[in-house]
Protein backbone atom coordinates (compact mmCIF):
# COMPACT_ATOMS: atom_id res chain seq x y z
CA UNK A 1 0.00 0.00 0.00
CA UNK A 2 1.82 3.11 -1.19
CA UNK A 3 0.48 6.70 -1.74
CA UNK A 4 -1.66 6.62 1.56
CA UNK A 5 -2.08 9.80 3.23
CA UNK A 6 -3.18 9.59 6.86
CA UNK A 7 -6.33 10.91 8.06
CA UNK A 8 -4.88 12.27 11.35
CA UNK A 9 -1.32 13.60 10.84
CA UNK A 10 0.74 12.93 13.87
CA UNK A 11 2.74 16.36 13.09
CA UNK A 12 -0.38 18.51 13.46
CA UNK A 13 -1.02 17.02 17.33
CA UNK A 14 2.95 18.26 17.65
CA UNK A 15 3.64 21.12 19.90
CA UNK A 16 4.91 24.12 17.44
CA UNK A 17 8.58 23.96 18.67
CA UNK A 18 9.14 20.47 17.86
CA UNK A 19 7.17 20.47 14.95
CA UNK A 20 9.78 23.18 13.01
CA UNK A 21 12.75 20.88 13.65
CA UNK A 22 13.28 18.51 10.51
CA UNK A 23 14.11 15.67 12.24
CA UNK A 24 10.70 15.49 13.67
CA UNK A 25 8.96 16.49 11.05
CA UNK A 26 10.05 13.66 9.08
CA UNK A 27 9.86 11.64 11.64
CA UNK A 28 5.89 12.39 12.39
CA UNK A 29 5.90 11.72 8.09
CA UNK A 30 7.38 8.20 8.95
CA UNK A 31 4.79 7.59 11.39
CA UNK A 32 2.05 8.53 9.35
CA UNK A 33 2.95 6.27 6.31
CA UNK A 34 3.41 3.81 8.99
CA UNK A 35 0.01 4.27 10.48
CA UNK A 36 -1.95 5.36 7.67
CA UNK A 37 -3.00 1.67 6.46
CA UNK A 38 -4.34 1.15 10.05
CA UNK A 39 -6.11 4.02 10.63
CA UNK A 40 -7.68 4.06 6.91
CA UNK A 41 -9.11 -0.03 7.92
CA UNK A 42 -10.34 0.98 11.37
CA UNK A 43 -12.05 4.09 9.74
CA UNK A 44 -13.69 1.33 7.04
CA UNK A 45 -13.98 -1.11 9.65
CA UNK A 46 -17.71 -0.59 9.17
CA UNK A 47 -18.01 -1.38 5.85
CA UNK A 48 -16.24 -4.55 6.01
CA UNK A 49 -18.73 -5.75 8.65
CA UNK A 50 -21.54 -5.20 6.23
CA UNK A 51 -21.93 -8.01 3.24
CA UNK A 52 -23.29 -5.78 1.09
CA UNK A 53 -19.89 -4.01 1.23
CA UNK A 54 -17.62 -6.47 2.10
CA UNK A 55 -15.23 -7.89 -0.55
CA UNK A 56 -16.15 -11.87 -1.34
CA UNK A 57 -13.28 -13.15 0.23
CA UNK A 58 -14.13 -10.96 3.72
CA UNK A 59 -17.94 -12.20 3.27
CA UNK A 60 -16.60 -16.06 3.26
CA UNK A 61 -14.72 -15.43 5.89
CA UNK A 62 -17.37 -14.16 8.47
CA UNK A 63 -19.60 -16.62 7.07
CA UNK A 64 -17.08 -19.05 8.75
CA UNK A 65 -17.82 -17.28 11.83
CA UNK A 66 -20.98 -18.80 11.77
CA UNK A 67 -21.43 -21.49 10.21
CA UNK A 68 -22.21 -20.59 6.40
CA UNK A 69 -19.24 -22.08 4.52
CA UNK A 70 -18.10 -20.89 1.07
CA UNK A 71 -19.52 -23.14 -0.95
CA UNK A 72 -18.28 -22.68 -4.36
CA UNK A 73 -21.66 -23.87 -6.13
CA UNK A 74 -23.75 -20.90 -4.18
CA UNK A 75 -23.04 -17.22 -6.41
CA UNK A 76 -21.73 -14.83 -4.31
CA UNK A 77 -24.59 -12.87 -4.19
CA UNK A 78 -26.27 -15.35 -2.43
CA UNK A 79 -23.84 -15.95 -0.21
CA UNK A 80 -24.19 -12.03 0.90
CA UNK A 81 -27.48 -12.53 1.74
CA UNK A 82 -27.29 -15.46 3.35
CA UNK A 83 -24.96 -13.69 5.94
CA UNK A 84 -27.30 -10.53 5.90
CA UNK A 85 -29.68 -12.76 7.07
CA UNK A 86 -28.02 -14.66 9.53
CA UNK A 87 -29.38 -13.79 12.55
CA UNK A 88 -32.75 -14.37 11.38
CA UNK A 89 -31.79 -17.45 10.06
CA UNK A 90 -29.94 -18.80 13.85
CA UNK A 91 -33.16 -17.66 15.13
CA UNK A 92 -35.66 -19.63 13.32
CA UNK A 93 -33.18 -22.87 12.91
CA UNK A 94 -34.95 -26.26 13.35
CA UNK A 95 -38.52 -24.58 12.00
CA UNK A 96 -40.23 -24.60 9.05
CA UNK A 97 -39.93 -21.15 8.21
CA UNK A 98 -36.32 -21.39 9.09
CA UNK A 99 -35.80 -24.00 6.32
CA UNK A 100 -38.22 -22.51 3.82
CA UNK A 101 -36.27 -18.97 4.23
CA UNK A 102 -32.92 -20.94 4.35
CA UNK A 103 -33.05 -22.84 0.59
CA UNK A 104 -35.38 -19.78 -0.47
CA UNK A 105 -31.97 -17.62 0.43
CA UNK A 106 -29.46 -19.61 -0.73
CA UNK A 107 -31.27 -20.82 -3.78
CA UNK A 108 -33.35 -17.62 -5.30
CA UNK A 109 -36.07 -20.79 -5.78
CA UNK A 110 -39.52 -21.52 -4.33
CA UNK A 111 -39.84 -23.74 -1.25
CA UNK A 112 -42.49 -25.41 0.39
CA UNK A 113 -41.40 -27.48 3.41
CA UNK A 114 -44.94 -30.03 4.46
CA UNK A 115 -44.05 -31.13 7.95
CA UNK A 116 -47.23 -32.66 9.09
CA UNK A 117 -47.49 -30.52 11.99
CA UNK A 118 -48.71 -31.38 15.18
CA UNK A 119 -46.77 -33.19 18.07
CA UNK A 120 -45.99 -37.10 17.61
CA UNK A 121 -45.45 -39.17 20.65
CA UNK A 122 -41.87 -41.69 19.96
CA UNK A 123 -43.53 -44.45 22.20
CA UNK A 124 -39.87 -43.91 24.78
CA UNK A 125 -37.11 -42.31 24.68
CA UNK A 126 -35.42 -45.22 22.22
CA UNK A 127 -37.63 -44.43 19.55
CA UNK A 128 -38.03 -41.62 17.51
CA UNK A 129 -40.79 -39.79 15.21
CA UNK A 130 -40.89 -41.55 12.05
CA UNK A 131 -42.12 -39.95 8.78
CA UNK A 132 -39.77 -37.55 6.70
CA UNK A 133 -40.27 -33.92 6.26
CA UNK A 134 -41.16 -33.21 3.13
CA UNK A 135 -39.09 -30.48 1.44
CA UNK A 136 -40.44 -29.70 -2.30
CA UNK A 137 -37.69 -26.81 -4.24
CA UNK A 138 -38.79 -25.53 -6.88
CA UNK A 139 -35.53 -23.33 -8.96
CA UNK A 140 -34.25 -21.84 -11.62
CA UNK A 141 -31.95 -23.63 -13.70
CA UNK A 142 -29.21 -21.22 -13.64
CA UNK A 143 -29.19 -22.15 -9.60
CA UNK A 144 -26.60 -25.01 -10.65
CA UNK A 145 -26.58 -26.55 -6.89
CA UNK A 146 -27.02 -30.36 -7.52
CA UNK A 147 -29.09 -33.20 -5.59
CA UNK A 148 -26.53 -33.73 -2.99
CA UNK A 149 -26.02 -29.95 -2.09
CA UNK A 150 -29.89 -29.79 -1.37
CA UNK A 151 -29.84 -32.68 0.60
CA UNK A 152 -26.99 -31.71 3.13
CA UNK A 153 -28.05 -28.51 3.06
CA UNK A 154 -31.84 -29.40 4.51
CA UNK A 155 -30.23 -32.10 7.05
CA UNK A 156 -27.85 -29.00 8.10
CA UNK A 157 -30.89 -26.63 8.79
CA UNK A 158 -33.06 -29.64 10.56
CA UNK A 159 -33.12 -31.31 14.42
CA UNK A 160 -31.19 -34.09 14.67
CA UNK A 161 -34.09 -36.69 14.88
CA UNK A 162 -36.03 -35.46 12.11
CA UNK A 163 -35.49 -36.69 8.68
CA UNK A 164 -35.77 -35.31 5.19
CA UNK A 165 -37.30 -36.27 1.59
CA UNK A 166 -36.28 -33.07 -0.84
CA UNK A 167 -37.46 -33.31 -4.18
CA UNK A 168 -36.19 -30.60 -6.47
CA UNK A 169 -37.79 -29.29 -9.96
CA UNK A 170 -35.49 -27.38 -12.38
CA UNK A 171 -37.89 -24.78 -14.10
CA UNK A 172 -37.21 -22.18 -16.55
CA UNK A 173 -35.99 -18.83 -15.56
CA UNK A 174 -38.77 -16.67 -13.81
Amino acid sequence: MTALRSPHPVAAFLPAVVAEDRFMAALAGGIDDLLAPVLLHIDTLGEYLDPRLAPDDFVDWLGSWIGIARDPAVPAARRRDLLAHAADLYAWRGTRWGLERFLALATGGRVSVDDGGGCVVAGGPDRLPSGPVRVRVRVPASAGLDTAWYERAVGDQLPAHLRAAVSIEIVGEW
